[in-house]
């Protein structure tokens, strides 16, 4: 019997020391700090390239409509298929849409996103690396982008978008980056490269933590879409970071795609914006990327826009941005 009681008394000791290191776990800080940190803000132009895209004077109207709440950076997500298709009406609205972002005095941010081909008929990593690395030279030598995100998740492309037959490891996805920064580098050393992780993912983490290795990386960044990602931000990430390398938040939403068509989210969007912009600030992050601005003015139409509407999600980054 005393056995008995004294294995409780064990088990009891146990679980309370667990319950306290629980409620010592360091806790994302998500409100608005006290004093504004410098960052460089940015927005995802929605469907500038891959296999939904909108027409080029739609993306005219949602660049001007991004380009009001005070970004000083666009980003694209560039998809191969036009170049390997040699498709030159796709290839020229590529170019005028660069053009104009130009012209409008901002700063060009191109990340990585495979070929919309490959999610249809999947490619051995041999046939993947061997293009990824051909369209990352072909991207700088013809747009010499500001920032160029040459790895967007290992888990994008192989599990949201399966695009690789073969299995990967975080081990090939850092030989990858490390190969595609140095053409960065030798093409236009003044661009800065990055990689992003979504923090949730599989082995996320172990690719993030040999990435800090890459000499020729500027920024490390996080795609944080709830407020897990950011905790796991907090305990498993932000301590991987290297003296010679910022963080950047390169793309956030609530809830990630699943919010297209959801006009009932739209208060709870324009606060996670706030949420995450507040934690970005806090945890002393470069820059950081709203990821759905198409958003910006509507919730009920991917084609035909009315760009004239604002959505909260619109006056909550104007808000954050214009500091």
């Amino acid at each position: 019997m005393k056995a008995k009681i004294i294995i409780l008394m064990g088990l009891l000791i146990i679980g309370v020391i667990l319950l306290i290191d629980c409620l010592e776990e360091e806790s994302p800080t998500m409100e608005k700090a006290s004093e504004f940190h410098p960052m460089h803000f940015g927005a995802q132009l929605t469907f500038a390239s891959g296999d939904m895209f909108i027409d080029i004077n739609e993306l005219k109207e949602q660049l001007k409509v991004i380009e009001k709440t005070g970004v000083d950076i666009i980003r694209i997500d560039i998809d191969y298929e036009a170049w390997m298709k040699n498709d030159r009406d796709n290839i020229k609205r590529h170019d005028d849409i660069i053009k104009q972002i130009r012209n409008d005095d901002k700063k060009l941010m191109l990340a990585d996103r495979g070929a919309a081909s490959f999610v249809k008929n999947k490619v051995a990593w041999k046939y993947f690396r061997e293009q990824h690395l051909k369209h990352t030279r072909i991207f700088m030598e013809r747009y010499k982008p500001d920032y160029y995100v040459v790895v967007k998740e290992p888990i994008w492309y192989t599990d949201f978008n399966q695009m690789i037959s073969t299995n990967t490891t975080p081990e090939m996805w850092y030989e990858l980056a490390f190969e595609a920064c140095n053409i960065v580098k030798e093409v236009n050393f003044k661009t800065k490269c990055g990689i992003a992780v979504y923090p949730s993912g599989h082995r996320e983490n172990e690719f993030f933590a040999l990435a800090a290795n890459i000499s020729n990386l500027d920024i490390m960044g996080v795609d944080c879409y709830d407020k897990n990602d950011l905790q796991v931000t907090t305990d498993n990430l932000i301590s991987l970071l290297p003296s010679d390398k910022e963080i950047w938040m390169l793309e956030s939403w609530n809830g990630g795609g699943s919010s297209y068509l959801q006009p009932w989210k739209k208060d709870e969007d324009a606060e996670w914006i706030r949420t995450s912009v507040y934690y970005s600030q806090n945890n002393k992050f470069g820059g950081y990327i709203c990821y759905y601005p198409l958003h910006f003015s509507s919730y009920t139409e991917l084609r035909n826009v009315d760009w004239s509407q604002r959505t909260p999600a619109f006056y909550a980054y104007k808000e954050v941005t214009m500091k």
